[in-house]
């Protein structure tokens, strides 16, 4: 019955063209191809929505309808992907500020898709999710996001096999990055280290495969906030001098292969909070039986739940992410 109300509801508002905000945050969910004719729609936030055929009173749906170019007035957009992604129908939304796509994606990694992100250049939130089994590189037809002078927040999740060089690819004015599965095989932290204005990055579950990871001097002048989780191969990390000089927030977790406190993080005079949760018994040893100055101050922002002991549990803080 829900379904049917939720479904009669599109219906009416199509009709007497009142929507210009839909936000269906949650669970998947089949939303009728109808959805396109709400031409006055500013907001479509409904990252679990499947845009489908038929109705939701009928059991099945198939997804399609093409009709996404018709949605001329939304600044925001979150869907699962489908075929609406087919052609270049998303590039004509150029009023969009935020869009976010997930699901399997490997399907519509076309020359449209590209160039359609490439035409939205007043972008200042973009969430690409790639959840495909056979995942094909998410960002290999991409040109540059040069011209997204406007782009602040960029969460990339799938394959990318290596990041572009090239600094002039990234977004001028990026604030904030994200990485989830990306499975670099290369240290990105020399790439990411001349981002000039970025302030909080996240990598996550595998976005990085390798065993080392290095952030040289002068790398990474503005930013105040990593976090870094399952890393699950990460053995060592070093911070150089005149790395990270306004790092403020260190967080990491499940880091069972790192058994050393990592080379150049007690230099870091900035450093106010640095949170450990499911890292080895080897490095929080270190870190909280270690004698001197430089590490009573470690010990005084690292947050615990008890004293370090053989079988320690530890750490959590309140991830300050965005999502």
């Amino acid at each position: 019955m829900h379904d049917f109300l939720r479904d009669l509801a599109i219906s009416e508002a199509k009709d007497a063209k009142l929507f210009e905000t839909l936000d269906l945050d949650g669970n998947l969910l089949c939303l009728p191809c109808k959805i396109w004719k709400l031409h006055q729609l500013r907001h479509l936030n409904c990252p679990g929505g499947i845009v489908s055929r038929k109705s939701f009173t009928e059991r099945f749906f198939i997804n399609g309808d093409l009709g996404v170019h018709q949605l001329t007035n939304l600044q925001t957009l979150a869907l699962q992907g489908g075929e609406w992604l087919e052609g270049d129908g998303l590039g004509q939304l150029t009023q969009l500020r935020q869009l976010k796509i997930m699901g399997g994606l490997t399907p519509y990694l076309k020359e449209g898709f590209f160039k359609s992100i490439a035409q939205l250049t007043a972008l200042e939130n973009l969430k690409l999710i790639n959840f495909s089994s056979k995942r094909k590189t998410i960002v290999s037809g991409f040109m540059s996001f040069s011209h997204h002078t406007r782009l602040q927040k960029l969460v990339l999740g799938g394959r990318l096999e290596k990041l572009p060089v090239d600094t002039g690819f990234y977004p001028p004015n990026l604030l904030q990055l994200k990485l989830w599965e990306t499975e670099l095989e290369q240290d990105p932290m020399s790439i990411l280290g001349e981002l000039p204005n970025l302030r909080i990055l996240k990598l996550l579950w595998n976005s990085y495969v390798g065993k080392k990871m290095n952030c040289s001097e002068g790398r990474f002048h503005q930013l105040e906030f990593l976090h870094m989780e399952h890393l699950s191969n990460l053995e060592d990390l070093t911070v150089e001098e005149g790395a990270m000089p306004k790092l403020r927030t260190l967080q990491m977790e499940w880091f069972w292969k790192m058994k050393k406190f990592p080379d150049g993080l007690l230099g870091l005079r900035n450093l106010q909070e640095l949170n450990l949760l499911h890292c080895s018994n080897e490095l929080l040893k270190e870190v909280f039986q270690t004698q001197g100055e430089d590490w009573n101050r470690i010990r005084l922002i690292t947050s615990q739940t008890h004293p370090i002991s053989d079988n320690t549990s530890i750490i959590l803080l309140d991830d300050i992410g965005f999502h």
